[in-house]
């Protein structure tokens, strides 16, 4: 499975009107609060960040490894591997956007199960290898091994959604 396959033009236009409503009421408040030209400058901050940031992460996925590019210069040399530490970032970053949450009818996107096994899978043979260059790594395989963002209400998995 391509991780684009996960990211639809229908999730991406979900994405981009459930933010649109969530910022249009903390503008508003916001505005209360600090002023109309501090809330215009959040705007403009805020407008750099839009579902584009998924599709760069998409670009990032090795679906044969089962794992994510750190950059896509590194993905574009073949002096560099998808990694560990890559991987749980992305995890963690689609975690706190909303993009992959357990729980029934709480979240955006489930992640399928053959691209959640895949990951499983490198982590687990990730850490068997001992391919662990430096203890970033070793943290980060860790962090994956007990991430929230990878487990539902009954077990260890979350699970798949559309």
């Amino acid at each position: 499975m391509k991780f684009n396959d996960i990211l639809t033009k229908e999730r991406l236009e979900y994405v981009r009107s459930a933010r649109n409503f969530a910022r249009k009421s903390a503008f508003s408040e916001a505005e209360e609060k600090i002023g109309e030209s501090a809330t215009t400058a959040l705007k403009e901050l805020y407008n750099s960040f839009d579902e584009r940031i998924y599709i760069f992460l998409a670009e990032l996925w090795d679906p044969e490894i089962g794992a994510f590019y750190y950059s896509k210069s590194a993905r574009d040399t073949n002096l560099y591997l998808p990694d560990i530490e890559s991987t749980v970032q992305v995890l963690r970053f689609l975690g706190n956007t909303g993009m992959i949450r357990p729980g029934e009818g709480k979240h955006m996107m489930r992640m399928p199960s053959d691209f959640r096994e895949k990951i499983g899978f490198f982590a687990v043979k990730t850490r068997i290898d001992q391919t662990f260059s430096r203890p970033a790594s070793r943290r980060a395989a860790k962090s994956f091994s007990s991430s929230a963002s990878l487990r539902g209400r009954k077990g260890n998995t979350c699970s798949t959604g559309p």
